[in-house]
């Protein structure tokens, strides 16, 4: 596991040997998706102005605190890789590293780093998955849209998903854990040109400090 993954032709290699991802998806943890508790599919963001309203704010940190630290532990790592696992796809909300606009919580960037140990105590690989961003890049429930895919519609929420990425992929570049990069998940958007800018703008701000990953 201390080699970068890159790509070969059309595989994907370590070192010379090429190596076949076999792995889960662990939603639901660092995204907040309903279903994977069997609960209606609303958007995270309508079940925490629900939670805000008749809890309040310190005890919305308090069960989201909660409930990162148990949902998933170090014993579903150790689980995946006795499965015959060797990757494992790891969902995240941008709000879980973004608190304001350029601003970025290391409390939240702990999760991820603890998911990197705990992946490579038990010999597995993490892609990292930016399953939701500001604005929302599809009209569905599972990216926390409210109903409209508004990153097309803001030049500004897309240079933040670029600083984002800066962010991750400069504090990340020589973790050989990491398997590679999912920029963005399940983009929906009629003409496909802003999308192919949009990931050619990406794909430079990771480029720009981090060459190892895929």
């Amino acid at each position: 596991m201390g080699d970068f993954l890159k790509v070969s032709g059309n595989r994907i290699v370590e070192g010379k040997k090429a190596v076949v991802l076999k792995g889960v998806n662990f939603g639901g943890w660092l995204m907040m998706e309903a279903y994977f508790m069997q609960a209606p599919n609303r958007a995270v963001r309508f079940f925490k102005e629900d939670f805000k309203k008749r809890l309040g704010e310190d005890a919305l940190l308090d069960f989201e605190e909660k409930f990162h630290r148990n949902f998933i532990g170090e014993e579903d790592f150790k689980r995946a890789a006795a499965m015959g696992c060797n990757c494992i796809r790891l969902p995240f909300h941008y709000g879980l590293i973004e608190t304001a606009p350029y601003e970025y919580d290391l409390d939240g960037v702990a999760y991820l780093d603890r998911a990197l140990r705990w992946a490579k105590t038990h010999g597995l690989k993490v892609i990292l998955d930016l399953h939701a961003v500001p604005g929302a890049q599809n009209h569905d429930w599972h990216s926390d849209s409210c109903g409209k895919a508004q990153l097309w519609r803001s030049k500004e929420k897309q240079k933040r998903v670029c600083a984002l990425w800066a962010f991750l992929a400069d504090r990340y570049k020589n973790n050989t854990t990491i398997a590679g990069y999912d920029l963005l998940n399940e983009a929906v958007i009629e003409d496909p040109a802003p999308l192919n800018k949009f990931y050619a703008d990406v794909i430079r701000a990771v480029r720009a400090v981090d060459k190892n990953h895929i």
